[in-house]
């Protein structure tokens, strides 16, 4: 039974190996022929049949957890521009793509076979091995398009030269992210070309984007504790494209709907909901949203801030973000944000509620926003005594709150462990820590009689219907 079992891995290995060897050598012929004379539905086609192929590999790549060499061909085809068709197919190519393939690269960087092999000249590709290994630049070529290391031409030679197996200097890490950033980007610059000739609301985009968010969602399952905040600059980027393209989807919807103007941000509230849950190590899902919200309200400040996802950005933050990290301004994203929704906040009073706030939301918002602030301002402090100075301001104006309370508690307890040392100030500190800690009882006892102790941001459900937000398009 053993000996049947390891028989079957081995006629796996070697029937996939002979798939990829066959569609490398396809992609070969269609990258070196000219497809000038040739039709454009013909072109097409040839293209369309190329991705099925890739497609109809992918499952058996995944199984055997040897998707490398796939990988490297598949950002080959997009480097030179064979792309797959927007059409109905698309969805499930690009699903297929980030989803299945993504998420299980470098998987074989660990192998016996693997050729730990650097490529000549890197950067010019210049020289009989640059052009050899890089392959020939004259060809369908789409340049500007896809950025990233020299690939490899995947003929059948350099399969078995290498065994199999892509060499380390032809691939495009995962564990960082690189890889399911390089084929997001490839996905929603498609996306954002079709949008500038066509409606982006049509029922066509929003299956591909629907799914193909979902498929995002699920790579980053596979590897998220890997994903840090330093990693992350891979991830960034695409993200933010996709985020523009579910609000532009989100826009076109509600224009349909409702001729007023009014947007409701289903899709994209639901997408970053569930990438604060999927990112949740310090908040890093929570702080890319924040971002997200950042750049928008720079882009267009006239707009009104979008508080449904302000709330879920900021409770994120309040909830997940332990430790400070410098590779995203989160401190100047809360506090940029705080006072574009204060704005926000006045305007819809002066138009008589035109949000459509229920009594005792904007107080619970506005807590929600102070802890999350007070939350940053903690982190980020050069010291907790440079904190409690700058706190006050915020602390007088919040109501009386569990969370409120617990933030100055943290800072003042790292303020008596600073001056343990020293007698006066350590008995000046602990008194002030005991009236700390009695008004966190008191306010435990009455808990059950307040409102809004503890933010919930309940709010962001009653005026998702009401959140106003500009097409925004794709600028970057």
């Amino acid at each position: 039974m053993r000996f049947s079992a390891v028989l079957r891995c081995v006629t796996s290995g070697t029937t996939l190996t002979k798939k990829i060897s066959h569609l490398a050598e396809r992609v070969e012929q269609h990258l070196s022929t000219p497809h000038d004379g040739l039709a454009p539905d013909a072109r097409a086609q040839a293209v369309d049949d190329l991705w099925q192929q890739v497609v109809a590999t992918v499952p058996s790549a995944r199984a055997l957890k040897e998707t490398d060499t796939l990988l490297a061909l598949v950002c080959r085809m997009l480097r030179y521009g064979v792309k797959p068709a927007h059409d109905k197919a698309a969805s499930t190519t690009w699903s297929v793509l980030i989803g299945d393939l993504a998420p299980y690269s470098d998987i074989e960087a660990n192998s016996v076979l693997a050729y730990p092999g650097t490529v000549e000249s890197f950067l010019g590709g210049e020289g009989a091995m640059g052009n050899a290994l890089c392959g020939n630049t004259n060809g369908n070529r789409d340049s500007g398009e896809w950025e990233g290391p020299p690939l490899l031409q995947l003929t059948r030679e350099t399969l078995l030269l290498t065994g199999g197996v892509v060499p380390l200097s032809s691939r495009v890490p995962c564990t960082d992210g690189r890889v399911l950033g390089q084929l997001l980007g490839a996905f929603c610059g498609c996306c954002e070309s079709v949008a500038e000739s066509s409606v982006c609301g049509d029922a066509l985009t929003k299956s591909c984007l629907l799914e193909v968010s979902a498929a995002v969602l699920n790579a980053l399952k596979v590897f998220e504790d890997a994903i840090t905040g330093e990693n992350c600059k891979f991830l960034n980027p695409p993200l933010l494209r996709l985020l523009r393209l579910l609000v532009r989807l989100d826009h076109e919807r509600g224009s349909q709907q409702n001729k007023q103007g009014s947007v409701s941000l289903e899709f994209t509230e639901d997408f970053c909901e569930r990438l604060t849950n999927v990112l949740p190590t310090n908040a890093l899902g929570a702080r890319i949203v924040l971002h997200f919200i950042f750049e928008q309200h720079n882009l267009f400040p006239e707009e009104m801030v979008p508080l449904a996802l302000v709330c879920v950005a900021f409770r994120g933050v309040w909830l997940r973000y332990a430790k400070a990290d410098d590779s995203f301004p989160c401190l100047k994203h809360l506090q940029s944000m705080n006072e574009a929704v204060d704005v926000t906040l006045q305007r819809n009073a002066n138009n008589n509620n035109l949000l459509g706030l229920r009594e005792g939301d904007e107080a619970e918002l506005r807590l929600l926003l102070s802890v999350a602030l007070l939350r940053g301002m903690r982190l980020h402090a050069d010291s907790p005594e440079e904190f409690l100075r700058n706190a006050i301001s915020i602390v007088d104006s919040c109501p009386a709150s569990i969370s409120v309370e617990y933030e100055i508690l943290m800072a003042k307890t790292k303020l008596l462990e600073m001056f343990s040392d020293d007698e006066t100030s350590c008995s000046a500190i602990y008194d002030d820590l005991l009236q700390s800690l009695r008004a966190i009882v008191e306010l435990d006892r009455v808990k059950s009689r307040m409102t809004h102790h503890r933010p919930t941001c309940a709010v962001g459900k009653t005026f998702r219907a009401a959140t106003k937000y500009q097409n925004s398009g794709t600028t970057e």
